[in-house]
C-alpha cells in the first residue's frame, strides 16, 4: 500500500516561492560566496550572470530550478543585483 509523505499543499508548494523570503533568509540562501561570484563574473552579460545566481540560489533555497523567471520574488532580485553590482532589475 503507497504511502504519501507530503500533504497536497506540500506538494502543490514544492520547488516554489510561496511567501515573500524574509531578510534572515535572504541572508542565508541568497548570499552569494567568494566561489559563487568568481563562477558568475566570468559569464557574459549581466542578463547570464544574473541569470546564474538566480538558478543558483534558487535552487538551495527551494529544492529546484524557477520554472518561469516571473516566479522569483522581486526581493531576491535586488539582493542579487546588489551582490553582483548590477542596476536594479526594476
Amino acid at each position: 500500500m503507497p504511502v504519501s509523505l507530503l500533504t497536497q499543499e506540500q506538494r502543490d508548494s514544492f520547488g516554489r516561492y510561496i511567501d515573500a523570503s524574509s531578510r534572515d533568509e535572504l541572508e542565508r540562501y541568497f548570499h552569494l560566496s567568494d566561489e559563487d561570484r568568481d563562477a558568475v563574473q566570468v559569464l557574459w552579460g549581466n542578463h547570464n550572470r544574473m541569470g546564474y545566481a538566480v538558478l543558483l540560489t534558487t535552487v538551495s533555497f527551494v529544492g529546484a530550478f524557477p520554472d518561469k523567471p516571473t516566479a522569483v520574488p522581486v526581493e531576491v532580485l535586488h539582493v542579487l543585483c546588489w551582490q553582483l553590482a548590477i542596476a536594479d532589475p526594476d
